[in-house]
Parts: structure tokens; sequence; C-alpha cells
């Protein structure tokens, strides 16, 4: 794919500027790499993100693909007068993640839509195994200008 899905100037540095304060600064969220048809995200594996037996809860890999698909969603829809709301997001865990793993988030389309976009999001860690995998379908709404 040679031309870019995302509205012109979207820079993972811009994007990382737009999102600080927010949960994805929270969670521990750096973006990192804007592609012509994917976004992707990085995340550390922290005490934060753990449950018991020292891994990670698997309610932050469905936090990590809210985020990093809404975000991809917001940058393909920029300058549009619209939002998007998540109404469906479904995830399978495959691996499990521990502390100090990088993991890397990287969303792609599989369908954008005037109303709605469906996005899939792998989670893989360093090594390049697939921690979890989803699908995350969001509604696009107008907004007030």
């Amino acid at each position: 794919m040679s031309e870019s899905i995302f509205a012109p100037g979207v820079t993972a540095e811009g994007i990382q500027a737009y999102t600080r304060g927010g949960f994805s600064e929270t969670m521990g969220v750096d973006f990192v790499e804007v592609g012509p048809d994917f976004l992707r995200g990085e995340l550390i594996v922290d005490k934060r993100h753990l449950r018991s037996g020292e891994i990670m809860n698997g309610g932050v890999s469905l936090a990590l693909m809210e985020i990093v698909g809404s975000v991809a969603c917001n940058c393909v829809i920029r300058g549009q007068n619209k939002n998007n709301l998540g109404i469906q997001l479904n995830a399978n865990h495959l691996a499990i993640a521990k502390p100090g793993d990088r993991l890397s988030i990287v969303a792609k389309p599989v369908h954008l839509g005037k109303t709605t976009h469906l996005w899939e999001i792998d989670i893989t860690n360093d090594k390049g195994k697939t921690v979890s995998t989803g699908r995350l379908t969001l509604l696009i709404v107008e907004t007030k200008s």
C-alpha cells in the first residue's frame, strides 16, 4: 500500500504529544510508528499491569487494544468533525506476559466505513510471540464543530 489511510500530518510524535496526560500515558503506552496502514504502540510490562502469579492481567491486553485501535481510528477521521465510540471488542489471549516484557501493539484496519470501523489488533512480545489478538469495532459519530 503506497498511500496512507491516515489524515495528512499524522506522526507517532504528534500522537504521543496529543495523548499525553490521558489513559494511554497512565497505562504506559508509547506510540512509536505510523505506517501507511497501521499504527504501532509499545508498552513495557511493569507492576501496574500484573495480577497474581506475577503475570500481566488479561484486561490490560483489552485496554491496549482499545487504546491503540481507537487512536488509529481517530487518525483516520481527523479533521472531519467526527469521533469514534468503541461498540465491541473481542480478543483471545494466547500467551502470558511478565514484568519487563516489551509488547508491541499493532492496529490494522479490516473495514473503514462511513459509520463503522473494524480494526484487527495484535499484541506481540519482544520474541515475536503473540500474547493477544482481537478485533475492535468502532461507531463513527458526528461531533459539533
